[in-house]
């Protein structure tokens, strides 16, 4: 039987502690432990009070399994990067049924990071109701179909990186000058239509990218 503590993240020390009945705070020197293409463990989706978990860079594969929607109090998740090291192919995998009920689920989410992740689907149309989500990344996770607009008009998103999905398209809703946003990246994507002029108006906004879309635009405030 598990012994749960409260802590404020987790790293892949996690991992082991699932097998172990340990758990190792961020604070912990213990070394990052690599995975050796395995899958992740649906054990994982026992540990009800974790609120940060990061298996980042860690060469998982196979798909990401359903039970990770139990872990309620999750307010970032980090998939990203699992590729394969000398192939750059992806290596994990995750269902459009997952996603849907993990949008459905995992309300509390501050950070969504799928880099990398194979969806090959369209998004979801209620990713569009996690209203307490400012970062999210799908780079390069084969997405199709048309991006809902509401993603963008998220209340508290600052950080949006949709580059490297070519069959993803859509195009940009007007904007509203409250607007968080700080960097949107859409490169290699195919979003068309006009750029709004109400992008000018974003304060916060630094970072730009839409190489290679088919978005055209006059930026008079910038």
């Amino acid at each position: 039987m598990f012994r749960y503590y409260k802590l404020a993240s987790w790293k892949l020390e996690a991992l082991a502690a699932v097998f172990s009945g340990l758990f190792t705070s961020k604070d912990s020197t213990s070394p990052i432990i690599t995975s050796n293409y395995s899958e992740i463990p649906s054990e994982l989706g026992f540990l009800s009070e974790l609120t940060h978990l990061n298996l980042s860079t860690s060469v998982f594969s196979g798909r990401i399994p359903s039970r990770i929607l139990k872990l309620s109090k999750l307010s970032s998740l980090d998939f990203s990067m699992n590729s394969h090291p000398y192939f750059g192919t992806n290596l994990l995998e995750l269902e459009r049924s997952v996603l849907v009920s993990l949008a459905r689920n995992l309300t509390r989410l501050e950070k969504l990071h799928l880099s990398r992740v194979n969806i090959s689907s369209p998004l979801p149309k209620n990713l569009a109701n996690l209203s307490s989500l400012p970062s999210f990344n799908v780079k390069g996770c084969r997405l199709s179909g048309e991006l809902p607009t509401r993603m963008f008009q998220l209340p508290k998103l600052e950080y949006l990186n949709l580059r490297c999905n070519p069959f993803l398209v859509g195009h940009l809703p007007e904007f509203h000058s409250s607007s968080p946003l700080r960097a949107l990246l859409l490169s290699c994507s195919s979003f068309f239509d006009k750029l709004p002029v109400s992008i000018g108006e974003l304060a916060s906004l630094t970072k730009l990218d839409i190489n290679g879309c088919n978005l055209s635009c006059s930026l008079p405030y910038f």
